[in-house]
């Protein structure tokens, strides 16, 4: 029989090993720690400079190819320009903001301009206007009714033709960056559910809405025509009361007609000659983050234009400084940009070829700048 002192020795004589084994494992646990201190240390560097980067990448691989999200930053952004125009953009006796498109390309066809391209676009569709548009409003217009040109099928044409090279432009630049033109007007003036000042269905809008539905976030239309985009800003605030955002309106204007109110994401400037181009400067400098921008839709007016519609001082030579001064900004920020031509009119000894003409200049640097090479 045991004892008391005996049964308390053979106790600790019992729990000695456990003991034994609590130290040790209290050792095996400090240095199990150590290597495993070490072992994280390599693995959040593996981690940094392997897995993370190969996880973003294929992210972005699988973002691309499901929801065809543009991806061209880093695109070599000196390619040719593609300029989109088909004979069905312009009605017979259509006011020039649609009928000089004809004067332009025929322009372009005698006297081609090195590092462009001509396609003919295949038109938009219903689905592309309304997505902006009223819909009654829209079948009017299609119908033959309602729209700012003659009232019948060929209207319809012409107004589907046109925004189609809008439409065109504006995928071929996510496809693949660089820059492209179409030989139609943006019709900035373009209500929701009317039109407006010679302008049916707003293409600036249009474009934009159809580059946000292939995946980019941020689109600037940039507006140079004479007159304020009125209607650009009331289609622009409509899709934001949808919750569909990310399109924004810079506007340089010499005419208060359609002018509106700035807002957090439509800024109007309406200036002189003597301004002109200090304020487009000035604007463009104040746009916020512009790398972020994947698309920017240029308005391309010649009616600021001392002889086309706009006011004393602005010339040829101005307007060849503000085509200049866009299509670098546009590049240095590697940004994919589409212009269209706006207004810019005929009247007395300046004729609608000479209407062309100014209208070239804007062809003519955008390939100077996106194509290198020289063209005057």
């Amino acid at each position: 029989m045991c004892n008391g002192r005996l049964g308390v020795n053979a106790d600790l004589f019992m729990w000695a090993p456990c003991l034994s084994c609590v130290f040790v494992v209290t050792n095996l646990n400090d240095h199990c720690a150590t290597k495993c201190a070490r072992r994280d240390e390599k693995l959040q560097e593996t981690n940094r400079t392997f897995f993370r980067p190969f996880i973003v990448e294929l992210l972005r691989f699988l973002l691309i190819t499901l929801f065809r999200l543009p991806d061209v930053k880093g695109t070599p952004m000196n390619q040719p320009v593609s300029i989109f125009y088909s004979d069905d953009f312009v009605v017979d006796g259509a006011f020039d903001t649609i009928g000089k498109a004809h004067e332009l390309a025929k322009l372009l066809n005698e006297s081609p301009i090195t590092g462009t391209i001509m396609v003919s676009p295949s038109p938009a569709n219903r689905g592309d206007i309304v997505s902006v548009h009223d819909e009654h409003y829209v079948d009017e217009v299609l119908n033959g009714h309602g729209g700012q040109f003659s009232g019948d099928d060929e209207s319809a044409t012409s107004v589907l033709a046109s925004t189609g090279g809008v439409l065109r432009a504006v995928e071929t630049v996510l496809e693949n960056g660089g820059c492209a033109g179409s030989l139609s007007s943006g019709l900035h003036h373009a209500k929701y559910d009317r039109g407006s000042g010679y302008c049916t269905f707003n293409g600036l809008v249009i474009g934009a809405r159809r580059a946000l539905s292939l995946g980019a976030k941020r689109v600037l239309i940039l507006d140079l025509d004479a007159h304020c985009g009125g209607g650009t800003k009331e289609l622009i605030g409509l899709l934001r009361d949808q919750n569909i955002d990310g399109i924004e309106q810079v506007d340089v204007s010499v005419s208060s007609f359609d002018q509106y109110h700035n807002s957090s994401f439509a800024q109007l400037k309406i200036v002189g000659a003597s301004e002109y181009l200090d304020t487009i400067k000035n604007s463009l400098a104040e746009i916020a983050d512009p790398q972020s921008i994947d698309l920017v839709i240029y308005n391309a007016g010649m009616d600021p234009h001392e002889k086309a519609g706009g006011v004393t001082g602005i010339t040829d030579r101005v307007i060849r400084q503000r085509e200049a001064m866009v299509f670098e900004w546009a590049k240095s920020h590697e940004l994919p940009t589409v212009w269209v031509l706006a207004g810019g009119y005929s009247g007395g000894s300046f004729t609608k070829r000479d209407v062309a003409r100014l209208h070239r200049i804007t062809v003519e640097e955008s390939a100077r700048v996106y194509a290198e090479v020289a063209t005057i």
